[in-house]
């Protein structure tokens, strides 16, 4: 094959045929396309054999008549000639044409020779002045160089060059060996703990990926991207680094790390799940509801708090002067016999190295109406009209209430205070009276009498009377006997 008027001409062995001869003026043999239209293509053929010629010829746009003379038939012949000298020229062929391969994998460069009868004499070196770190393995015109395993260091550009050693002919040609990595599971740690509100930072490390330029992170918080990044450092090991703020809710949710290389022939996604920690403090706290409670009972009392880490609760009992004293730790109070000292309000108090939550509730301790005393005022002995109180005392919570009975006709006389009035009184107001005193917790009754005062007769009159009684008694007797009435005067 050569290139004949800027046009391919093809050649058999007994012949040439010679198509498409381009006639434009810049190209056109001297003396062939002669009275040829410019820029127009002419076909002619030319059949050579022994001793003889033949040629015709025709155009696309027209036909006319090329005139051909000894010269021409002479350049055909020495083109003819050169045609095999041409054909047989030093060259180097190396594959694959600049190769990607996978790290771990072997590569395997062939550098083949041809146009040589002799011996090839092959080398192979780096464009970049660096170490090729393979083998190399040659045999006859071709040539090996073996890259196994492959590895990130056999990224080069690399050369190889040969001699054909009959000739002293050199050729070379060269490549560009691309390696990639896929990356491995990437790994999630932290700079601290995560605490509500603060911010942290939360790194992704992918070791041993490369090409980073390829490289692409991207940090989930479930389905949601918070973070996507594809610029990286040329280093190995590629980190991303996520600035979180993280909450309450995002305690044990999965954050992720995904790193995904692509580089057309091959493409891997590899990621990395871990559940969040976060510390918060104490909330939603419960507390028991007020409670009351009878003297000698026992009762229990809850609190309780979400946190991280868990709270710990301690009971405090608060005093009237507003000062407070430790009543116990844990979730649970138990009070196995309630008295006076255990009623009023408690405090708990929800706490974690993050913070603390309070909360408040009233314990009443109720008792029976005890110690239950009375009085009658002025005297529980009254004169007819006259006004009596009868007042009443007892301890117990709730307050007691008191119920007054008139035994005799039981009538009832209430009050929320303890204390009765009883107006002008007369005999039917005497006699005993029930005072009882209640509460939700029980009772106590106790009696009073309230009576009339006696009459008392002077001695005197009463020594006088007597002698007036003796004296009128005789002064009967002596007057039925003499059946008259005479009045006797005794001194």
């Amino acid at each position: 094959m050569g290139i004949f008027g800027g046009k391919v001409a093809r050649a058999g062995v007994e012949g040439v045929k010679i198509t498409c001869l381009d006639c434009s003026p810049s190209l056109r043999p001297r003396g062939v396309c002669n009275g040829n239209p410019p820029n127009k293509m002419t076909c002619i053929n030319i059949n050579m054999g022994k001793g003889q010629t033949s040629m015709s010829q025709g155009f696309y746009k027209r036909r006319t008549t090329c005139n051909f003379s000894k010269q021409i038939m002479t350049a055909f012949a020495l083109w003819m000639v050169l045609l095999p000298t041409a054909a047989s020229k030093f060259v180097l062929n190396l594959t694959p044409k600049d190769p990607m391969a996978r790290v771990g994998d072997s590569l395997v460069l062939t550098c083949k020779a041809s146009g040589c009868a002799g011996d090839v004499m092959f080398t192979w070196a780096s464009l970049t002045d660096r170490s090729l770190y393979g083998k190399t393995e040659t045999n006859g015109t071709v040539s090996l160089q073996i890259f196994n395993p492959l590895a990130i260091q056999h990224i080069n550009k690399v050369l190889c060059k040969a001699t054909c050693t009959n000739k002293g002919e050199k050729a070379q040609t060269s490549t560009k060996v691309n390696v990639y990595a896929l990356p491995k599971d990437p790994t999630i740690s932290r700079s601290d703990l995560l605490t509500e509100g603060q911010e942290s930072n939360l790194t992704c490390t992918v070791p041993d990926v490369y090409p980073t330029e390829r490289l692409i992170i991207e940090w989930l918080l479930g389905d949601e991207v918070l973070l996507k990044q594809d610029e990286h450092l040329e280093v190995p090991t590629v980190t991303s680094v996520l600035k979180y703020r993280p909450t309450a809710q995002n305690n044990g949710q999965n954050v992720t790390c995904r790193a995904t290389l692509d580089i057309g022939i091959d493409k891997r996604t590899r990621e990395t799940v871990a559940s969040m920690t976060v510390q918060y403090s104490p909330r939603n706290i419960t507390i028991s509801e007020n409670t009351q409670v009878n003297i000698g009972d026992s009762f229990t009392l809850t609190c309780r708090a979400e946190g991280n880490p868990e709270p710990t609760v301690l009971w405090r009992k608060l005093d009237q002067d507003g000062r407070s004293v430790v009543a116990g730790e844990g979730a649970t109070l138990l009070v196995e016999e309630a008295s006076w000292s255990h009623g009023g309000e408690y405090e708990c108090v929800a706490h974690n190295v993050v913070g603390n939550r309070t909360a408040h509730m009233t314990v009443n301790v109720r008792a029976p109406p005890t110690n239950l005393s009375v009085e009658v005022f002025p005297s529980a002995e009254f004169e007819k009209g006259q006004n009596v109180t009868i007042r009443s005392w007892a301890v117990g919570v709730p307050t007691p209430s008191a119920t007054l009975v008139r035994l005799r006709d039981g009538v009832e006389l209430h009050s929320s205070d303890g204390t009765f009035h009883l107006v002008h009184l007369g005999p039917e107001h005497a006699g005993l009276y029930l005072l009882n005193v209640t509460n939700v917790v029980g009772h106590q009754s106790l009696d009073k009498s309230v009576n009339p005062k006696t009459v008392i007769i002077p001695a005197v009159c009463f020594v006088s009377m007597t002698a007036a009684a003796a004296t009128l008694m005789r002064f009967l007797r002596r007057a039925k006997n003499t059946s008259s009435y005479e009045l006797a005067m005794t001194v």
